[in-house]
């Protein structure tokens, strides 16, 4: 079904009939998830040129960048997918009477997936019914052979579940064909011989899922109540920060709650994640080092410098506390790195560098990525930079968009004009701000 339906007149210049009746467009917003090979057609209008009452059907496909994947019209034609993502597709339909556009702001849009080769299901094939429900005796490809004019019987079994797609829904249809084959000539044993003859559609329509038992979550047990609470009051704060509440308002309740629970880490955590995401440069810093003075460091590098049973209780501990320091000079550092330069900034800059580069290695941490990048640029170590760059723009990040920018950032530092025009086109084409028109 569309997400969003749009209705007006068109161009008044190119969109009139020669008797100045005014055309209208009905743009249909759709949304899918898929990868590989696909088809999208509107059910019924589908293949209707010349005996559709409707002026025209078009479609544009959309990655989730708007970047125009590929265009379609009436005919339903295979395209394939760059990768596996959220696409957009907006369908345009048009009419010079309104009315008739209204009654499609909801119509249904069809999605074909492909199977691959390695994902193709084959249906056993039985005799007769009591095969098919003791699991008996099939048909083999060449043991069955239908003279012309003659009738036999067979039973088709449904899929086996484990081979149903897994990205399949309830409600979604399997189609397949059975393939008969025509001997050139008289069979005998060992004949292969064969034209494909054509075959019968066969669909399946996908079952709703089989219920499973829900296994509920065991609540953590604490020696008193006063921790539980305390753990619901943290998960409420937490449940606010993704909110539009008010930031002094949730900024006052964290404070109430640090001062029942100073060394609580979670607590702490959540504090840092609330400025780093919502505040200031100072009050990022000043909550980060909240974290460092409460974990103790050298118990962390006695614990960690040697093997550990990582099934124990004191290990999971010992692993948040390490996780939340290294998340504490990540946001520290972070911070430091976008704060106006000057000779303490940088002082400050080079011994928290110090400080996590003992818990981690910043250039091949993934967490560390857009942080390693910022201290090269600030350090003007463009080469080093734009080394890293092009090692991470090989594969396939998520923030693919803010590192081209911080590309083209370097390439103007190195005064390489030439590049940052052509970076800096191609980011135009790659990024559309919006969806082209039809």
């Amino acid at each position: 079904m569309p997400t969003n339906s749009t209705l007006k007149a068109l161009y008044p210049d190119r969109d009139l009939l020669l008797d100045g009746r005014q055309i209208y467009g009905l743009t249909n917003t759709y949304s899918f998830e898929a990868e590989g090979s696909v088809s999208i057609y509107l059910p019924f209008l589908n293949k209707l040129l010349y005996e559709s009452p409707l002026e025209s059907q078009l479609a544009m496909v959309f990655d989730c960048n708007k970047k125009l994947i590929t265009t379609c019209d009436f005919r339903a034609k295979p395209f394939s997918l760059p990768k596996k993502g959220t696409y957009t597709v907006l369908i345009q339909l048009r009419h010079d009477n309104q009315n008739i556009l209204n009654s499609y702001k909801s119509y249904p849009m069809v999605l074909e997936k492909f199977l691959g080769k390695d994902k193709i299901i084959t249906l056993n094939i039985f005799t007769t019914e009591q095969n098919a429900i003791t699991n008996g005796a099939k048909v083999s490809s060449v043991a069955r052979v239908v003279q012309e004019g003659k009738n036999t019987f067979v039973v088709i079994a449904s899929p086996d579940t484990s081979k149903i797609p897994k990205d399949a829904l309830p409600g979604d249809i399997l189609y397949g064909c059975l393939v008969a084959k025509t001997l050139k000539q008289f069979p005998i044993e060992g004949n292969d011989s064969v034209n494909v003859m054509g075959g019968v559609a066969i669909s399946y329509v996908i079952p709703a899922a089989t219920p499973s038992s829900v296994v509920k979550s065991v609540p953590v047990i604490h020696d008193n109540i006063s921790d539980h609470r305390r753990d619901a009051e943290v998960n409420y704060v937490e449940s606010l920060i993704s909110s539009n509440k008010d930031l002094s308002d949730i900024i006052e309740q964290i404070n109430q709650l640090l001062n029942n629970y100073p060394k609580h880490l979670p607590l702490l955590k959540c504090n840092l994640a609330l400025h780093a995401n919502k505040g200031t440069y100072a009050t990022t810093i000043t909550a980060a080092d909240m974290i460092i003075k409460t974990v103790d460091a050298s118990a962390l590098a006695s614990y960690f410098g040697v093997r550990n049973d990582e099934s124990t209780k004191e290990h999971k501990l010992f692993l948040q506390q390490k996780d939340t320091l290294v998340f504490a000079f990540i946001k520290k550092l972070t911070a430091l790195v976008n704060m106006e330069n000057n000779e303490e900034v940088n002082k400050l800059i080079q011994e928290t560098r110090r400080e996590l580069s003992k818990w981690v290695k910043i250039e091949e941490n993934e967490k560390c990525t857009m942080l390693y990048l910022q201290l090269e640029f600030a350090q003007r170590n463009y080469s080093s930079a734009l080394k890293t760059l092009k090692k991470i723009l090989s594969g396939d990040p998520q923030n693919r968009r803010e590192l081209l920018n911080m590309e083209i950032d370097i390439l103007k530092k190195l005064g390489w004009e030439h590049c940052v025009k052509l970076k800096s086109d191609a980011l135009t084409f790659n990024y559309p701000t919006s969806f082209r028109l039809f």
